[in-house]
């Protein structure tokens, strides 16, 4: 039983390390996005900046069971993380779609 455990604790210490490549994956390319003095790039941006907010979230989550910390924390504190997470994703759906229908009413698309 002690090697499925330590197997499963190798696992999450790996996840967690790949959740921290991919958000600081997700961070760098933002910023490059950002540079780019395109509409879609600006969307594109802000798209990969709540990813890297999203993920570290997941991470956090990750960190804590990995840690047996979850159990302590306050629902207060797990439901103020799981909004955190979905209204992030709600908002760069928003502005994704707002940007692209910008460039659709200025290239003459929306008739």
């Amino acid at each position: 039983m002690a090697d499925i455990f330590g197997a499963v604790k190798l696992m999450e210490l790996s996840m967690i390390i790949f959740g921290l490549v991919c958000v600081g994956l997700s961070a760098i390319l933002s910023y490059k996005f950002h540079r780019i003095k395109q509409v879609l790039s600006k969307a594109l941006a802000y798209q990969l900046l709540a990813e890297s907010v999203v993920g570290f979230v997941t991470v956090l989550f990750a960190v804590t069971s990995w840690l047996n910390l979850y159990s302590s924390l306050s629902p207060e504190i797990v439901l103020v993380m799981r909004l955190v997470i979905f209204l992030t994703a709600a908002s760069t759906s928003i502005n994704l779609y707002r940007k692209v229908r910008l460039l659709e009413k200025d290239s003459g698309g929306d008739k």
